[in-house]
């Protein structure tokens, strides 16, 4: 069972490493990597000339299709987003960016990765 969690964990830092290199290929900067406090954790949190990407990460090693962000995830992950933004600002960020909640799914095909992006994969209130 745990070798089962650990490899899961493997995978799943090996995406969130692909998608971050991905990000800074597209122009962003990772400005926080697995940003947690009391309501949860974005696994990316990046950001270019004119946006700032809340990004959840999902992979997957088989062709099935990558989780849904559930309804209540979504509102862990807003939350986390507003306690990141306090933060942020707090210590000088540019508070003027679009803000998106991103969902990059990364598949692989044999040994070989695929990132699907889903931007503004769901609404929030900013």
């Amino acid at each position: 069972m745990d070798d089962h969690r650990d490899h899961r964990k493997e995978i799943g830092a090996l995406g969130e490493r692909l998608v971050a290199e991905a990000l800074e290929a597209r122009g962003f900067r990772i400005l926080a990597r697995n940003f947690r406090c009391r309501w949860g954790e974005i696994d990316l949190v990046a950001r270019n000339e004119t946006a700032l990407w809340f990004v959840e990460v999902k992979t997957r090693t088989s062709s099935t299709p990558p989780w849904p962000v559930s309804w209540r995830q979504q509102q862990r992950i807003t939350r986390t987003a507003y306690r990141f933004l306090a933060n942020y600002l707090e210590r000088g960020g540019a508070p003027r960016s679009e803000i998106q909640f991103v969902v990059a799914a990364v598949c692989f095909r044999g040994n070989t990765p695929h990132i699907d992006w889903i931007e503004q994969a769901f609404e929030s209130t900013f």
